[in-house]
């Protein structure tokens, strides 16, 4: 058997030797060249490795920057880099890739973790954008974790190389975009990206990014929309776009189709269709929202003067004593300088971190004013720079001396112009004096503060009568715009709300497009709803929301409760749930929580009262939410302390001494700390109903029990112990009790 198979295997090797032979080439002809392949192969494993282990070489042999010195350039506002032209050319898929992957780099912290003795490594984004290793990211990449101890940042190119971060060159915590340069000394030099202009929504656009350190990747998709978003820092443009991305993108660039830069990854936003505290169900959609390449812009194209700080109430010599003046302006060339005009040696030193002496130097501004004083500098960008100086006399007369500093790149010509400019004033007519007087007495009498464009009063109807003889004695007054919004604000606190619709109905008419245009028309809104005119108010509140569509937190709570006081409860859980959903994908994630304790009590109407049993305050025995049935029932959460609480008392006890022989019920809710002045407080205005107090304030039983969190809060319930309205004010809850005892005529329990 051993011998059969023996020789077939022989007789198939001659047969492949022979075919081979037939086969070969003649030898003077070239061997054909195997096509080379297009296909890039990436090792994220490791790249990691080969970052964390190349960036502690550079951290121990002392060639990185601190992160702590890194750190101080995020106090740097604005910087000059020199942009590449912008690309014309239209590019395919893998050319795009192509290039794009020689400028993207991976920003990594550099850090050792409390658990182990290892070096560890974060993954970002950054493209690059100078040609001397400027570098675009976010400011939250550089910012960092404050629970994080990092020791440097670093920049790992394409090829595997990594590079020590030098220096912060600007940042913008507003638009989340900050400017970095990498020290290239010992590395080759890297192509920039050009920055390109903002295009439009349904644009194509390209992300090459790292998500969750899967390195070099690229995604497609359109720019779906821009909207402003207001965060602590101001308002920003925010680029919505949907092409992929994760965590680990941040900084990375977004691309048209030309390879130019329009925007850099900043976060996403998840939709979800019910979202609570414990849980989120329903995934619907995830927004990639991106900055916009018109806020890169601002922070990569300064011109003007980067101011440092105003120094207020610094002791200074030699400084002019007459309100108003102004020094003659300086040149400071090193800290020594800085030392000499500003005694206090700490803050010079303090304020020195945050010059560059080898190539800029600080222009001063000294003049002495009062605290609300201000000294508004104007400059002009082009070559040599003009400064103009404008000083702005505030109320206050208390004399103090300034400083205004300004960091400038040293080699620049700079002209100062001789000062101040003044600002052009219009003649005061002939009873001017008298005019604003008496407005100053009116705004003392109310007691009003102001804070920027709000304002704070505490009237009284004395107060709110002389301002209507000031209107009628001046009306075309030019303090008119103010009153009259004195006037609506008045009436508000002092709860007369259907004359404060009124008031401010007034106002919008005359000054359709003033300072207080958007909080009058939602305090006109809500003083409607108060006034039991739910419909009016709703057509104001639709008015509100074409206007201002991205902006529901300004309007969505009175909204809501004029549908639920309309009835409509469907529509509105509808709005409700659409408000928390758009907040949410706008980013507006800080906001929701508040959004969402305001609709708590709106979202009971149309439910069973939830059920409770506790102890009755002033009697004995206790309040069963089982024995209230058969009754209509206002369950309403105060406080003596709480003054709108304190308002409303004259219309619930008119309520309960017309309806109470008819089968009507209150139980008020305490939220009070001291029992003694409540019950002295309860005795003194005639409250006979039903009380519960445990002295807990807002950890009580059924504050807890039904989410209060502002007061004062009530539940009109019905004789099946269904909840039919919240948050009643003035005459409407006499009128919706009794539309209740009405619709269900039932013998009330005893």
């Amino acid at each position: 058997m051993s011998l059969r198979v023996n020789t077939r295997l022989v007789v198939l090797a001659l047969s492949s030797l022979l075919a081979a032979v037939t086969d070969l080439p003649a030898q003077s002809e070239t061997p054909p060249k195997r096509p080379a392949t297009t296909r890039v192969r990436i090792s994220d494993q490791g790249r990691m490795q080969a970052l964390v282990r190349e960036g502690e070489k550079l951290l121990k042999s002392g060639a990185t920057t601190p992160y702590a010195k890194l750190q101080e350039g995020l106090q740097r506002t604005g910087c000059t880099v020199a942009l590449a032209k912008p690309s014309t050319k239209d590019l395919s898929g893998p050319e795009l890739f192509k290039r794009s992957r020689q400028s993207v780099v991976v920003i990594s912290s550099l850090y050792y973790c409390t658990r182990c003795t290892k070096l560890h490594a974060t993954t970002a984004g950054g493209v690059v954008v100078g040609t001397s290793g400027e570098v675009l990211t976010n400011e939250h990449v550089i910012r960092g974790r404050a629970d994080r101890k990092n020791e440097t940042i670093v920049a790992m190119t394409a090829d595997g190389t990594v590079i020590p971060v030098r220096e912060v060159l600007a940042s913008s915590k507003k638009d989340d975009v900050a400017v970095i340069r990498l020290d290239m000394s010992n590395a080759r030099s890297l192509p920039p990206l050009p920055l390109g202009t903002t295009p439009p929504p349904g644009s194509d656009i390209r992300v090459m990014s790292h998500p969750n350190k899967h390195f070099y990747h690229l995604s497609s998709g359109i720019i779906s929309r821009y909207f402003p978003e207001t965060g602590p820092g101001g308002e920003t443009e925010v680029m919505s776009i949907t092409a992929d991305y994760g965590r680990g993108s941040s900084g990375c660039p977004v691309l048209d189709r030309k390879g130019n830069i329009v925007g850099l990854v900043s976060r996403t936003s998840s939709l979800y269709y019910r979202q609570t505290k414990e849980k989120q169900e329903n995934l619907q959609m995830v927004f990639k929202l991106c900055v916009a390449a018109s806020s890169i812009r601002t922070l990569t194209e300064k011109s003007e003067p980067s101011v440092v700080t105003a120094l207020p109430a610094i002791k200074l010599k030699g400084l002019p004593k007459t309100r108003g003046s102004v020094e003659e302006p300086l040149f400071l060339n090193s800290n020594d300088d800085l030392d000499k005009l500003i005694q206090d040696k700490k803050l010079s030193q303090t304020y020195s971190k945050h010059v560059d002496w080898e190539k800029q130097v600080v222009l001063v501004f000294r003049w002495s004013g009062s605290g609300q004083d201000q000294l508004e500098t104007r400059t002009k960008g082009e070559d040599p720079v003009t400064v103009q100086f404008v000083y702005r006399r505030g109320r206050t007369r208390d004399l103090r001396p300034h400083l205004k500093l300004f960091v400038v790149e040293r080699g620049v010509q700079w002209i100062v112009e001789s000062g101040p400019v003044a600002r052009p004033t219009t003649p005061k007519p002939v009873g001017a004096a008298t005019e604003a007087s008496a407005f100053k007495a009116v705004e003392k009498v109310l007691q009003v503060r102001r804070r920027g464009t709000l304002v704070f009063a505490r009237p009284t109807t004395a107060g709110v009568d002389q301002l209507e003889t000031f209107l009628k004695t001046y009306p075309k007054s030019s303090h008119r715009e103010e009153a009259l919004y004195l006037r609506g604000l008045s009436l508000w606190m002092l709860k007369r709300y259907d004359h404060a619709a009124a008031a401010y109905r007034v106002l919008l008419d005359a000054f359709p497009k003033g300072k207080h245009t958007r909080m009058a028309r939602i305090r006109e809104a809500g003083a409607l709803l108060f006034s039991d005119q739910p419909q009016p108010a709703l057509d104001r509140l639709d008015e509100l929301m074409t206007d201002y569509p991205d902006r529901p937190e300004m309007f969505g709570r009175e909204r809501a409760h004029a549908l639920v006081l309309l009835g409509r409860q469907k529509e509105a859980r509808e709005f409700m749930d659409h408000v928390e959903s758009q907040m949410l994908a706008a980013g507006k994630d800080r906001l929701v929580p508040r959004m969402r304790m305001q609709f708590a009590p709106l979202r009971m109407v149309g439910r069973p009262l939830k059920a409770f049993q506790v102890a009755r305050h002033g009697a004995s025995g206790q309040i069963d939410s089982a024995n209230l049935k058969g009754q209509v029932v206002l369950v309403d959460f105060w406080a003596t302390w709480c003054r709108p609480c304190v308002a409303e008392l004259p219309h619930l006890r008119a309520a309960h001494e017309k309806f109470s022989e008819q089968g009507f019920q209150i139980v008020s809710i305490s939220l009070d700390e001291k029992q003694e002045s409540l019950d002295a407080f309860i005795s003194r205005e005639k409250m006979n109903w039903l009380h519960h107090f445990d002295g807990k304030k807002w950890k009580n039983e059924l504050a807890v029990l039904f989410d209060v969190h502002s007061i004062p809060m009530n539940l009109l319930v019905d004789r099946q112990g269904v909840v039919r309205a919240a948050n009643l004010r003035g005459t409407a809850v006499s009128r919706r009790v009794e539309e209740l005892l009405k619709t269900d005529a039932v013998a009330p329990k005893k």
